[in-house]
């Protein structure tokens, strides 16, 4: 069976290719991600699937599918978590070769198994810089993971003059700890800044990855609107080892203290008088 035929795809809104022949200031690509599960938790965690069909789960199977849809996809960029550092070295790279593309990856820290890998073709795209984050700081007991990033600047030969910036990245997946999401996703979008700030003229910026949120949440909300809802209660940002008096207002101080260099557009407009109150 296909991916394609268990999947239910639907259009972004507002979304209109222009037409043939059409002359637009804009640059005109596609972009995929996919969180493609790395082999490694499937075979040491098999419990977690056991509503799946065996055979489904073993690489032969999986990798057909897998490269199956990205041939079908036929992206420009391709942004893939949960890639086997392996696997990446060993397939993924070699396969994406073959098919025109180059690509970066990035290994998750603490000695994990998997990272991001970002592929873009050849002829479409060249890569001028890359940068890998990691969200892992001593000190800082948000900040304990082992997660990462990938920042890519890519310059497209249609539009030399105009670059473009390719985050591909995989946050924390508990869903009890919103307020680690909160920092590394603070982390992330200084380092974007610091980043895509060196350029002459600021480049767009397209995030791709798992960022384990839903459109529902806070962190959702933050992305799209630009503003932190630190008022609605349905979800706390505090985990059970925060004391019951602290407030959602907490965790933000908290980060302040060490993340001063991020610009207050970017963490939330009522810092400082969060501060001054304290």
């Amino acid at each position: 069976m296909n991916l394609t035929e268990i999947r239910e795809w639907e259009t972004p809104r507002n979304c209109q290719r222009p037409k043939e022949n059409q002359e637009t200031q804009s640059l005109d690509f596609t972009i995929m991600s996919y969180n493609v599960l790395a082999q490694g938790y499937i075979e040491t965690m098999p419990y977690l699937y056991h509503n799946s069909n065996e055979e489904n789960l073993k690489w032969p199977d999986r990798k057909k599918r897998l490269f199956n849809q990205f041939k079908m996809s036929n992206a420009d960029i391709v942004c893939l978590q949960e890639v086997d550092a392996d696997y990446y070295y060993n397939t993924y790279l070699s396969y994406f070769q073959s098919q025109g593309y180059d690509g970066v990856f990035k290994q998750k820290t603490q000695e994990k198994i998997d990272g991001c890998a970002t592929f873009f073709k050849k002829c479409e795209f060249s890569l001028k810089e890359n940068h890998s984050l990691e969200m892992l700081k001593n000190g800082i007991d948000l900040l304990n993971r082992d997660n990462i990033a990938l920042i890519s600047i890519l310059t497209p030969f249609k539009n030399p003059d105009k670059q473009i910036c390719i985050v591909n990245t995989h946050l924390l997946y508990n869903r009890k700890r919103e307020d680690v999401r909160l920092a590394q996703l603070q982390v992330l979008l200084a380092e974007i800044d610091r980043v895509a700030g060196k350029i002459t003229n600021y480049p767009p910026v397209i995030l791709c990855g798992d960022l384990n949120f839903t459109p529902s949440s806070r962190l959702y909300s933050f992305l799209s609107q630009g503003r932190l809802n630190t008022d609605d209660t349905s979800v706390d940002f505090a985990d059970e080892e925060y004391e019951e008096e602290r407030t959602n207002y907490t965790i933000l101080y908290h980060l302040a203290g060490h993340f001063y260099w991020i610009r207050d557009a970017v963490v939330h407009s009522n810092l400082l008088g969060l501060i001054s109150q304290e």
